[in-house]
């Protein structure tokens, strides 16, 4: 091999050396070419140093794409702004090192951004409004997930709790999980306790647990109840069984005909006229009426829109009608009831009774006991008694007829009419009360009125040793 093979070949070993070592321009240098920074850095914020060696300079190059980051003051790379993570990840400088002849050479500075937890969660939807079924199965989803999860530019996880200021309905939603805001129904909803209601959705960028800043967006849903048609009507009046209100319970109706006469007009009843609703009041579907058992010989018809009972024919026996009426919804028959009627058939009464005397004056002593007698104010040896007359009988003495008072609570009439004290009475005073008397078959009523005088007695009580039996 000759010398200039020889040297040729050293040359060409020793380039990639020589190349390195003009790279790193001796006389500039940075003090970390790979520096990292937290993001929300202050203007003026020191990245790294820049080394100079006597003749040179440093500056950054202006066609460099992050140029406008940087400058140097004196040894110092400084950032001139801020640094938004969400915006740049990564800078590079690309400075320009400069001797006293003019040549140049450029290194770079790689500047790694820090991402800190600066921002808040935020949801697409801030406030939503839906309508939930009532009848709406448990488990249910309510809202999903994808409607209701929130991003965070810091790309942390995310971390869920739902609440509601309306008392008694946190039980009713619930969300999938810590991490997952989808909400479903967790226990069955009655339009009758919850109509209506708001929730709150909190997502946090951190557990609450955790001793660090946290952030925190609130997304506010209002839930409406639609109430469902699930109930069967209700005959009223009728009374609740559980405290819930959910079912309604009605008492038979009753009423009377005259045998071998003919009604032209709707039957009086007791309590009421015959009338069913639908509970599920906001629907309130149309109801219609049917007689469905005990309509001997087609004797009874109902209307079937107002549920007016009325003759089809005479009774022409003294036997009973226990009538079963139904009430149906007309959009769905399978939701109905069913009442009992009782039709008494009986023997026309052509007289009312009535009282012969127009008023009855009475007595008795204060401080006389419950169940004690009241006399007569003419004769305080004779107890009161009142005595109603009937003249559809020979005697004028119906034994279907009870007395009550009507307006009075101190006081009770018994089957007989006498007239009984029942409370304490405590201090002299005049009582007015009307008392009935009614036919329990006809139904027919008379009243009187009874002025009852509390006073003292000498010996404290009315004279009644003379009485014996029993009062019923």
């Amino acid at each position: 091999m000759d010398v200039s093979h020889l040297l040729l070949t050293s040359v060409l070993f020793l380039l990639p050396f020589i190349a390195q070592v003009s790279a790193q321009q001796p006389g500039c240098s940075a003090s970390e070419n790979k520096p990292s920074v937290e993001e929300n850095n202050p203007p003026g914020y020191n990245v790294t140093t820049i080394n100079l060696e006597a003749g040179f300079t440093a500056t950054i190059d202006p066609s460099s794409p992050d140029a406008s980051y940087f400058t140097i003051e004196g040894s110092q790379l400084q950032l001139v702004k801020s640094v938004d993570y969400e915006t740049d990840t990564v800078l590079i400088a690309d400075v320009v090192c400069r001797d006293t002849s003019g040549q140049t050479d450029t290194f770079q500075i790689i500047v790694s951004i820090i991402n800190l937890n600066d921002n808040t969660p935020v949801f697409k939807q801030t406030s939503l409004t839906i309508t939930v079924p009532e009848d709406t199965k448990v488990n249910a989803t309510i809202i999903p997930r994808e409607d209701l999860s929130a991003s965070d530019a810091d790309l942390d996880n995310i971390y869920y709790e739902l609440n509601s200021t309306v008392q008694d309905t946190t039980n009713y939603f619930a969300i999938k999980g810590i991490n997952n805001p989808e909400i479903y129904l967790q226990k069955q909803l009655d339009y009758d306790k919850l109509n209506s209601t708001t929730l709150f959705l909190y997502a946090r960028d951190s557990p609450v647990s955790r001793k660090e800043i946290i952030h925190t967006a609130t997304a506010t849903i209002n839930i409406i109840i639609e109430q469902a048609d699930n109930k069967p009507p209700w005959f009223l009046p009728c009374s609740f069984i559980d405290g819930d209100k959910s079912i309604c319970i009605s008492s038979p109706y009753s009423g009377r005909v005259n045998i071998s006469e003919m009604s032209k007009e709707p039957l009086t009843l007791d309590p009421g006229p015959i009338y069913a609703k639908d509970p599920d009041y906001t629907i309130n579907e149309k109801i219609v009426y049917s007689i469905v058992g005990g309509n001997v010989d087609n004797t009874f018809s109902v209307d079937a829109d107002t549920g007016n009972l009325t003759m089809n024919k005479v009774a022409t026996s003294p036997d009973s009608y226990l009538l079963q009426v139904m009430a149906a919804q007309v959009n769905n028959k399978q939701k109905y009831s069913i009442v009992s009627v009782e039709i008494k058939v009986i023997n026309k009464s052509d007289n009312a009774p009535y009282f012969e005397p127009s008023s009855y004056t009475g007595i008795v002593s204060v401080g006389a006991a419950p169940k004690s007698l009241v006399f007569q104010a003419e004769d305080p040896s004779s107890p009161l008694m009142i005595k109603a007359e009937d003249g559809d009988f020979p005697d004028k003495f119906n034994p279907n007829i009870e007395y009550y008072i009507k307006n009075s609570t101190n006081f009770v009439a018994t089957r007989d009419g006498l007239i009984l004290t029942n409370v304490n009475l405590l201090s002299p005073e005049t009582v007015i009360m009307e008392a009935v008397a009614k036919d329990t078959v006809s139904l027919q009523e008379a009243s009187t009125i009874i002025v009852v005088e509390i006073v003292f007695t000498a010996t404290g009580r009315l004279d009644i040793s003379w009485l014996s039996g029993t009062v019923r």
